[in-house]
């Protein structure tokens, strides 16, 4: 950090960059795209641009609207599973094609009350495992004894 700040310290008083700072060109060059991408507009081109194409855009809101968003009843609307944050990877329609989905997703019944089961089921299944192998040792080690005997 310490070389990093003496080295802007150093910089800052460089012809060069009295130069940079002075030629504000470098702001304007840079391609940006529309802001309203995300609603249809495909508009790409210089940042210096960008506000003369905003007056004519034409997914940009006029008079007073608020800015376009998809309907909470748009269908044609994709959407992750809500059960995304507990693992599942789909992405649907809302509506009937979300719906269909929920009925038939494995990370839908996890509930509290659900994953306090299956736990409960793991910890049977382990400990049963646990005592299984616990008991062949046992008689694997008792045959080996009376081999030896």
């Amino acid at each position: 950090r310490r070389v990093r700040d003496g080295f802007l310290l150093e910089t800052c008083a460089t012809r060069w960059f009295e130069e940079l700072i002075a030629c504000r060109a470098w702001d304007d060059d840079y391609e940006v795209v529309c802001p309203y991408a995300k609603f249809g507009c495909r508009h790409a081109g210089p940042r210096s641009d960008l506000a003369s194409h905003l007056k004519i855009c034409p997914a940009a809101p006029r008079d007073g609207q608020k800015e376009p968003s998809p309907s909470k009843t748009d269908e044609a609307y994709v959407v992750v599973c809500p059960n995304a944050v507990l693992g599942c990877p789909a992405t649907c329609r809302r509506g009937v094609e979300l719906q269909a989905h929920l009925a038939a997703c494995p990370f839908s019944d996890c509930t509290r009350q659900g994953e306090s089961l299956s736990r409960a089921a793991g910890v049977l299944a382990a400990v049963g495992d646990a005592e299984a192998e616990r008991a062949r040792r046992l008689e694997e080690g008792g045959k080996g004894a009376l081999a030896r005997a």
